[in-house]
């Protein structure tokens, strides 16, 4: 269901393509309802935004936030949002180059005003971890408790959970490839 693409975006990277997943309903079914299993679990009864990073995490986030009826908050890189004039943005490294992403505080003060002070991050894939992590620590910077990060699918081999074990955040992968 994970197509394999060598040498995307650039020489020596294995892009993993999710695309032939995507188009199993079924699975797709699977795995939203195997992630709000896992954020169920973590609420214990408390409110939780979640929060799906620019571009594929708005899949897997809004899909598990709509199921769960849950608030869900689009992180939007570089560019891509509007400045209220509260803007602030943080760097995440990748394995082939860093993104840039952008929040507008005045958001994450009106999820504060409804009492959401726990985020669980839900993204499509963990390699080296470094995105999911710098996402992670600047939630937490922010005065949130970060519950969980998920992701569609963890590469072993890049050993990106191992960043989260060292930092103390709890991890959930649907598929481990």
């Amino acid at each position: 269901m994970i197509k394999t693409i060598l040498d995307f975006p650039q020489p020596g990277i294995r892009f993993l393509d999710i695309t032939p997943f995507l188009l199993n309903p079924s699975e797709v079914k699977q795995a939203i309802e195997s992630f709000s299993a896992q954020v169920q679990a973590v609420s214990q009864g408390k409110p939780v935004v979640i929060i799906g990073p620019e571009a594929r995490g708005f899949i897997f986030g809004s899909a598990v936030a709509a199921h769960m009826e849950m608030p869900f908050f689009m992180l939007r890189k570089a560019g891509k949002l509007p400045d209220d004039g509260t803007q602030v943005s943080f760097n995440a490294t990748k394995e082939y180059g860093s993104s840039k992403f952008v929040v507008n505080m005045s958001d994450l003060d009106a999820l504060k005003a409804q009492g959401i002070r726990r985020v669980v991050i839900l993204d499509d894939i963990l390699a080296t971890g470094h995105t999911d992590l710098a996402i992670a620590d600047f939630f937490k910077a922010q005065g949130f408790e970060v519950a969980l990060v998920m992701n569609l699918i963890e590469i072993k081999a890049l050993k990106g959970n191992e960043l989260f074990v060292e930092s103390g955040y709890k991890t959930y992968s649907y598929i481990k490839h």
